[in-house]
């Protein structure tokens, strides 16, 4: 801070010597004359520094793998599926919720990188959906990307500048046994509003 400081007070005294014009004149007389000359001031306004303050908020991030249905065929005398498997997961546990408390607009951009060596995806939706059988309404999230406005200007609505995504597991499996296994990593990455990006 003490450098920033010294630093302004060196380039406003440069700005004296260096940009204002100059004002001559000379002065005659019998020793008591005098002269002078206006003093003037221009009002330049500050603009307020940005400060980037975001709130990411996380579900658990657990998901379960319900194996497919089976039943007894009797005529067969074998087991023969009676549903899919799918990815499942409690209320809100898949869940990101960004709330932008910027003085500056502000995108998220979303990201799901698998396990190395694993075959699990994980799409992000714009509405809440906790099993890959029931996507009923919402549409996949464009661009993975969640746009949050400018909470310094007028009075921003709630849906504005806190906005969430939700993941859904797609692919892979695990069998039995396995618990709390580790299927890939969520990232956000916050960057300045692409508008405002010249």
């Amino acid at each position: 801070m003490k450098k920033k400081i010294i630093t302004a007070l060196m380039c406003a005294a440069l700005a004296l010597s260096a940009g204002n014009t100059v004002l001559a004149e000379t002065v005659t007389g019998d020793g008591s004359s005098s002269t002078g000359t206006d003093v003037t001031g221009t009002y330049q306004a500050s603009p307020p520094s940005t400060v980037y303050n975001v709130t990411i908020t996380w579900g658990s991030m657990a998901f379960t793998y319900q194996d497919k249905e089976q039943e007894w065929d009797a005529s067969s005398q074998q087991y023969t599926d009676k549903t899919e498997a799918y990815w499942t997961c409690a209320c809100g546990a898949n869940k990101v919720e960004v709330e932008n408390r910027s003085n500056a607009a502000v995108d998220a951009k979303l990201s799901f990188t698998q396990e190395s060596g694993t075959d699990y995806t994980g799409t992000f939706y714009a509405g809440e959906v906790t099993a890959s059988n029931n996507v009923t309404g919402v549409t996949e999230l464009t661009d993975n990307t969640l746009s949050l406005v400018d909470r310094s200007t007028g009075s921003p609505a709630e849906a504005d500048y806190k906005k969430s995504a939700w993941l859904m597991m797609n692919g892979g499996t695990l069998t039995s046994g396995d618990s709390g296994k580790k299927l890939g990593t969520v990232t956000v990455t916050i960057n300045a509003a692409a508008s405002q990006n010249p």
